[in-house]
């Protein structure tokens, strides 16, 4: 690997830093790994003027990003730049337009377009989209499973197949590798991880000292406390390098390191409980590490015999799945990257790209999966390439991207005889938030690590630029009041800061720096649950905040709304649809009267009838606006598509009205906006209420994700997760609920190249015993998750560009523990409130709307 220079300059003429210039004019095959803020979009810009300067046709340089949102980002600032430097008329401008700048997707299909034969799909292939794949892939798998061996389900129950089935269904590159691994090896892995847990945990230079000095010491008689526990010690020491796990186990048993006395051991006393001391810690974690007793057993034998099964299983569905994708003319996304794989490997299309393509772009190359990785291999083979990422910024693992892929794309580059430039010179953050945050993380981050310099050696303001709010409850409290009692901390302190006039930097006015704005900050955290609150409770609490997008539009108060609305209109005799509705924001009917209306109807039976025929019989003083509103819908559900009928619903009890005037209201009307749009798509599928009421059901069974519609924050706080945050930038950004724990889903099955195919699997003779393999696939995935935590922290930290600051309740949970102490090593003190739970109430909403 070629090294960057150790220093650059300030940007000259052009724009470009020293680096930058080099990365962007570099001759041959370039690695760029950018940091964050250091302008790796302008340098990828470049980047593509380069080739067209030497000649290249702009249809003939392929860019690959990972968004649509990058994708227009891209070519827009490659026609910026093109334009200045060759003029609005230049020929090229016009193929900029049919320039292939686009998703990794995108250049998939089009390349299994062009050559469907080599890809193994129909000519006028098309990719399901989300909604329609969703519910397509959950019937078809309903269908495949039909045809699964019966003694697999034998073995396993039929969720866990289903599931299992599904899982490798979604990525069959991955699935098929992993099915290739042998299970002959797995006695020789056990081997290798044992080995690995002694080299980790007993060939420490300090524990080598103490059993030298234990060796040495004179010897005492056998009886002696002292005696006993150091040669007790010395023998759990032979015996675990010889790999008897239950031998030094039984050794170890009731030895403590505060043992001989001082008429028996005198002055070596303290250097015998010393060592002592130092060789239990390392043995007793030793016999702690789950690797240490890795073996194969029963559970891996009946591993064995229905991998066979599951391998079947898989196929077979998988063949009958693409024989209904075939003949439907579609396929998913995971499809299609295989797809174009595969007709890249055949040498006619190869010689077709070789003739028309000359570069290849590949943006965010940190979050590449391994599938997308043969694809840019193939690519690469032929075209002068340029990756561009931050292996410190690979956080998408739940989608399939492998941290590990961006080196071996590096590596590639080198290969090749390519080089890798670092860009380290941020133009994001100023030189005292860098220099702490550089302290913080380059323990956090490992070998991953690598420091940043700031373009601005100022901070707009004397206060620190990384903060820590901790918030202690007084008592123990459920989950619910420990997030509120965050909330309401952020509220105070962001209230503060505005009412404050805290000053953030401003290029666009003359001074350079302005009091902060709500628009300058954003909160994030890992997840949904946290923001959802603070949507309510900021703009109550006068802090105007838009919670800007994310989580399943379905799962929203405006959705559920919506969909008791349709499923009464397409059954009225639906109870629990009309009591949603009721008591819903369309007709706000009090509990209370719903209650005596209920004890007055106990019961749905033939004599009763339902709840809709009891009040139109009964017809309360309370329901009649209801019971005239409802009446005209179901009239007019006769004729109207439904997206019309919740419309008309909306006119006539003011929905959206109501849904706008609450806590979060912009919120509220994009789902609800978002909500009749989406079933306005549903409804294509068939037009009537009852039809898409009948979808309805199967997507909500299928559990089916709509993503909620995007907001844009205008001037008031954004709130989003750190993974929507990717790219962006704001002056503040706090970082929330870093106490809160993640999804632990557990999947029905674990599998990759490396770990085989996994699952968990009763044995006959022990039904506790796990298979090594799964304990393999489980060990690889928590480190995995740590790691990918460590970046997780690190994109959050890097939004900013005047200040972070990080929250949390306590100093618990899993980054928590990681993040706090790195705060501490650089020096960061936790500003600490603490709050009473009794006190800890809902907040009354604004009088006036705080929200832009």
């Amino acid at each position: 690997m070629s090294a960057a220079p150790a220093s650059e300059t300030e940007p000259p003429g052009d724009g470009l830093t020293e680096r930058q210039r080099r990365a962007a004019h570099a001759p041959g095959s370039v690695a760029i790994v950018a940091g964050a803020g250091t302008g790796k979009t302008h340098t990828l810009g470049h980047r593509y003027l380069t080739h067209l300067r030497e000649g290249a046709s702009p249809l003939a340089v392929v860019a690959i990003t990972f968004t649509e949102r990058a994708s227009h980002e891209l070519r827009a600032r490659v026609r910026r730049y093109a334009r200045d430097a060759f003029g609005a008329h230049d020929r090229r401008m016009a193929e900029l337009e049919a320039a292939p700048i686009g998703t990794v997707h995108a250049l998939c299909l089009r390349i299994c377009r062009d050559h469907p034969r080599a890809a193994g799909v129909p000519p006028d292939v098309r990719i399901l989209d989300p909604l329609e794949g969703d519910l397509w892939w959950s019937e078809q798998l309903d269908d495949a499973l039909a045809s699964v061996p019966e003694p697999l389900f034998d073995a396993l129950p039929y969720d866990r197949v289903r599931d299992a089935l599904a899982s490798l269904l979604r990525d069959p590159y991955e699935a098929e590798r992993a099915f290739a691994r042998p299970t002959v090896d797995w006695e020789a892995r056990a081997g290798d991880a044992r080995r690995a847990s002694r080299a980790r945990h007993l060939a420490g230079a300090d524990l080598a000292e103490a059993l030298r000095t234990l060796r040495a010491l004179p010897l005492r008689p056998e009886g002696d406390a002292g005696e006993r526990a150091r040669r007790n010690v010395l023998a759990a020491s032979d015996a675990a390098h010889a790999d008897d796990v239950e031998a030094a186990a039984a050794a170890l048993h009731g030895v403590r390191a505060t043992v001989g006395s001082e008429r028996m051991w005198g002055s070596d006393r303290d250097a015998l409980r010393g060592a002592l001391k130092i060789a239990l810690d390392a043995l007793r974690d030793w016999r702690a590490d789950p690797r240490s007793h890795w073996r194969v057993g029963p559970a891996d034998r009946a591993l064995a015999e229905l991998l066979p099964l599951l391998h079947d299983a898989w196929r077979g569905a998988r063949h009958r799945m693409a024989a209904a994708k075939r003949r439907a003319g579609v396929v998913d996304f995971a499809d299609v990257e295989v797809a174009a794989v595969r007709a890249l490997d055949d040498r006619s299309v190869q010689a077709h790209y070789r003739a028309r393509w000359a570069a290849l772009l590949v943006d965010e190359a940190q979050d590449t999966s391994p599938v997308q990785e043969a694809l840019i291999a193939r690519l690469a083979a032929f075209c002068r390439t340029t990756v561009v990422g931050d292996p410190k910024q690979s956080i998408y693992g739940f989608r399939g991207a492998d941290a590990a892929v961006f080196q071996r794309l590096t590596d590639a580059v080198d290969a090749s005889g390519g080089e890798t430039v670092a860009l380290d010179l941020g133009f994001r953050t100023h030189a005292p938030l860098v220099a702490t945050s550089n302290r913080a993380f380059e323990e956090l981050m490992g070998e991953l690590h690598a420091p940043l310099r700031a373009h601005a050696p100022q901070a707009p303001s004397p206060e620190p630029s990384l903060r820590w709010w901790r918030t202690d409850l007084l008592a123990s409290a459920p989950a619910p009041l420990v997030r509120l009692a965050e909330a309401h901390r952020i509220a105070d302190e962001l209230a503060q800061a505005l009412r404050s006039s805290v000053p953030v930097r401003d290029p666009g006015v003359p001074a350079g720096v302005r009091p902060i704005r709500p628009g300058d900050v954003a909160v994030l955290s890992r997840g949904w649950a946290a923001l959802d609150l603070l949507a309510e409770v900021l703009p109550a609490r006068g802090v105007p905040a838009v919670h800007t997008g994310g989580g399943n539009l379905l799962t929203t108060r405006e959705a559920r709304d919506g969909i008791a609305a349709l499923r009464f209109l397409a059954d009225p005799h639906d109870d629990v649809a009309l009591a949603a509705l009721l008591r819903g924001p369309m007709f706000a009917v009090g509990d209370d009267d719903l209650d005596r209306f209920a004890t007055a109807v106990p019961g749905r039976d033939a004599a009763r009838g339902s709840w809709w025929d009891r009040l139109r019989e009964t017809r309360p003083e309370w329901a009649e606006r209801a019971l005239c509103t409802l009446e005209a819908s179901l009239r007019a559900a006769r004729d109207d598509p439904p997206a019309r009928l919740l419309q008309r619903l909306d006119r006539a009890t003011g929905w959206s009205a109501v849904a706008a005037n609450l806590p979060g209201g912009d919120r509220r009307a994009a789902d609800r906006t978002g909500f009749v749009a989406w079933i306005r798509e549903l409804q294509r599928g068939g037009g009537d209420v009852a039809s898409v009421a009948r979808r309805l059901r199967r997507l909500l069974a299928a559990e089916v994700q709509v993503d909620r519609p995007s907001l844009e924050a205008g001037d008031a706080v954004t709130l989003t997760t750190v993974h929507k945050s990717k790219g962006l930038e704001w002056p503040w950004v706090v970082v929330a609920a870093l106490d809160a724990r993640g999804r632990n889903d557990a999947p029905a099955v674990r599998f990759g190249p490396e770990v085989g195919v996994a699952v968990q699997v009763e044995a006959p003779d022990d039904p506790k015993a796990i298979p090594l393999a799964w304990a393999w696939a489980e060990d690889a995935a928590k480190r995995a998750r740590e790691a990918e935590d460590r970046r997780l922290l690190y994109v959050a930290a890097t939004r900013a560009a005047d200040a972070t600051v990080a929250s949390s309740v306590g100093d618990g949970g899993p980054l928590a523990s990681l993040l706090v102490p790195a705060l501490e090593r650089a020096g960061v003190q936790p500003e600490v409130v603490e709050v009473n739970p009794d006190a800890i109430a809902w907040p009354e909403p604004a009088s006036v709307s705080s929200e832009s």
